[in-house]
């Protein structure tokens, strides 16, 4: 095995000199000694080459060449606590592979699991409309998004009328993705009520059931929602009602009438 040795002289002045050497160890009649390979040389000399020499001995053997770190510029930051943290849970839980599982059964040919995943984060970090979750999605660091990228240029690269343009046809993908999120309501809660009986050894002798609203601005669903009693004081404006059911405080169920 190859190493890189230094090695110190001493010039009949009493001037100290420091060489690097490239050597080999090897067994010579049951002794192990060290054959020099070949001589880089003075270790000032190098130092301002020696960047140089790495990146081009490695382009040599066909490896790439390295970055290093007082050669790197900062060109972005981009957040990946949410999605990391976001991720942990639905792995502990099992929802991401029981989505990917059933988008399979489907035959669901494109990646919607990974945009319901990417709702669901934005709601844990920073809630925004699906059309807001592209300018949220320009600062989180989200590889293999599956969406146009230029639906995260910022307008003056490709102009404010065509970037609309392109975001109005690919949050269609974040609306079907909800579609099939919805088809997989029983299942997923199904799952969850289980998993949170094993995780934290829940004992369902008691469950609470509770009623809320929520109201639209314009119309609202054809034939969905209505007009009545507002809980949020707002009785000119349709609504819908929401049922969730809670078992030692976490949310078991949940149905919108």
């Amino acid at each position: 095995m190859a190493f890189v040795r230094t090695v110190k002289t001493t010039s009949k002045t009493g001037q100290s000199y420091e060489y690097v050497r490239v050597v080999e160890s090897i067994w010579d009649k049951g002794k192990r000694k060290h054959k020099v390979i070949t001589h880089l040389g003075n270790i000032e000399t190098l130092r301002k080459d020696i960047k140089q020499i790495v990146n081009g001995l490695l382009q040599r053997v066909g490896e790439k060449p390295l970055v290093f770190a007082d050669d790197a510029r900062n060109t972005a930051n981009m957040e990946y606590g949410a999605s990391y943290i976001a991720s942990f849970i639905l792995e502990k839980l099992g929802l991401e592979e029981l989505v990917k599982a059933m988008l399979r059964k489907k035959k669901v040919e494109l990646d919607y699991g990974n945009w319901i995943k990417m709702m669901v984060v934005n709601k844990l970090s920073d809630q925004k409309s699906k059309l807001g979750i592209f300018e949220w999605l320009s600062g989180i660091w989200w590889p293999n998004h599956g969406f146009d990228e230029r639906v995260l240029e910022t307008p003056n690269e490709i102009g404010e009328e065509e970037k609309g343009k392109i975001r109005k046809k690919e949050v269609m993908k974040f609306y079907r993705g909800l579609d099939y999120l919805l088809e997989m309501k029983e299942e997923i809660e199904n799952h969850l009520y289980w998993k949170f009986r094993d995780l934290f050894s829940m004992e369902v002798d008691l469950v609470f059931y509770d009623l809320t609203s929520s109201y639209f601005e314009g119309r609202g669903s054809e034939g969905f929602a209505k007009l009545g009693y507002s809980r949020d004081h707002e009785p000119g404006k349709p609504q819908v009602v929401i049922g969730l059911i809670l078992c030692n405080g976490l949310p078991i169920g949940h149905e919108v009438l």
